[in-house]
């Protein structure tokens, strides 16, 4: 009795976390231009976070670009949110980054409730697949672990210090930066 009092309490004590659920439950896409369904798909699919210069060039990775699309939307803010709910890990991440840019309070909101989700489930992602682990088991990334590249580099780094480099805004300059990046070419 004692554990469903606590969980009543903190439900109410977050009302906004039910209430975003069932309003991502909603989000058409359809909504979106073409441009931004687009982007909004690739987001949701992604498997790997990635924000600044992933390449030799130094240009933006294609999931950022997507980013850049979408916050151009009228309804990117509710896009977000559901990328948040819905898409990958890495896309989720995607979608906070989204609303730490677009919109502060929205963004204050969502973190914490992203913060009270239960891991993600063990994966393989693309890039891993058919790979083997010297047992012979599938390589897999744990759920508290996403994909995350910087330049060249690929690594597996924990899900909350990416969402924490996110909220103190380490971020901000490289996807200002990009934009900026992408009005030039």
């Amino acid at each position: 009795m004692m554990k469903f009092l606590m969980i009543v309490a903190l439900i109410y004590s977050f009302p906004h976390c039910s209430a975003q659920a069932s309003q991502s439950l909603r989000f058409d896409s359809s909504i979106l231009s073409a441009k931004g369904q687009q982007a909004y798909e690739a987001l949701l699919e992604t498997e790997t976070f990635h924000v600044g210069d992933v390449s030799i060039g130094g240009y933006p990775s294609g999931e950022e670009k997507a980013l850049h699309a979408l916050l151009e939307e009228e309804a990117a803010v509710e896009a977000c949110r559901s990328l948040i709910e819905h898409a990958t890990p890495e896309g989720a991440l995607y979608g906070l980054l989204g609303l730490h840019i677009k919109d502060q309070e929205v963004f204050q909101q969502e973190i914490e409730c992203y913060r009270m989700q239960a891991e993600p489930a063990e994966r393989v992602p693309a890039a891993f697949a058919g790979l083997k682990t010297s047992e012979g088991k599938p390589v897999t990334i744990a759920g508290s672990k996403v994909m995350v590249q910087r330049g060249c580099m690929v690594s597996r780094e924990e899900r909350l210090d990416v969402v924490r480099r996110i909220e103190v805004g380490d971020y901000d300059d490289e996807f200002n930066l990009s934009a900026q990046m992408l009005s030039v070419h």
